[in-house]
């Protein structure tokens, strides 16, 4: 597992930049058997850097489409500062979830959380 240490690997998945916390959690969850905090927070990181990305795009899209509509597209600024919103939260999310980690905390997102514990187990 690269000589990292447990906690530092688990606070590594979560970094918020989205090519690097894939990567890294899909590297944990194929070579790492021992710990299953390790193995959590690689699922979660996942799983919950999924569910945004697929949020916001998705938010993105739906106000770039409204942008388009006479009357309806004055709604669409109201739709991009949801969009914002979702990826605050996602960075803000991460970075408590980075400091859980490192401390050695299960930190459990709502809904994602368990879904990657089941899955984490497997």
């Amino acid at each position: 597992m690269l000589d990292l240490d447990y906690k530092v690997a688990g606070m590594l998945s979560y970094v918020p930049l989205f090519p690097v916390n894939v990567i890294l959690s899909v590297i944990w969850l194929q070579t790492e058997r021992n710990s299953q905090a390790l193995r959590f927070n690689a699922m979660q990181s996942l799983m919950f850097t999924g569910a945004a990305f697929v949020g916001g795009i998705g938010m993105g899209i739906i106000a770039g489409i409204i942008g388009l509509i006479p009357i309806i597209g004055m709604t669409a600024p109201i739709l991009h500062l949801l969009t914002m919103g979702i990826w605050l939260a996602y960075f803000i999310i991460n970075l408590i979830a980075m400091s859980k980690a490192y401390n050695g905390v299960k930190y459990k997102i709502p809904i994602i959380g368990d879904l990657a514990e089941e899955k984490a187990r497997q």
